[in-house]
């Protein structure tokens, strides 16, 4: 997967970076950046045929030239209900994610940035 960057106000090409999965990709959960131009990216990915191994990676990529400064694992939302958005990114770094389970929705703060 490749993500590029383009600068807003003079829409220049800053960067393209490679983001190499190890599984494959179902589906992109989000892409955005917080307040300090971190990148965050969350794939829907699959190691198996079925449900068993779907989970969602996230990402995060320093804003000059796109390296990942880190990555967490998540629990992929396999319940039939759907949301508008799974993941949001704040302001001040780190996401908040939204777990659905039988028992009920949960929301999780989880962050990938080092020393977080």
């Amino acid at each position: 997967m490749y993500v590029d960057a383009i600068s807003r106000a003079p829409m220049v090409h800053r960067f393209t970076s490679k983001v190499t999965l190890g599984y494959e990709a179902i589906g992109i959960v989000a892409l955005d950046t917080d307040r300090a131009g971190i990148i965050y990216l969350a794939v829907l990915g699959s190691t198996t045929q079925d449900e068993s191994g779907t989970s969602v990676t996230l990402f995060c990529l320093e804003p000059q030239h796109g390296a990942i400064v880190g990555t967490t694992s998540l629990p992929a939302n396999t319940m039939p209900e759907e949301t508008f958005r799974d993941l949001a990114v704040l302001d001040e770094g780190g996401a908040i994610y939204v777990v659905r389970s039988g028992a009920g929705v949960e929301l999780t703060r989880v962050d990938c940035r080092p020393g977080s």
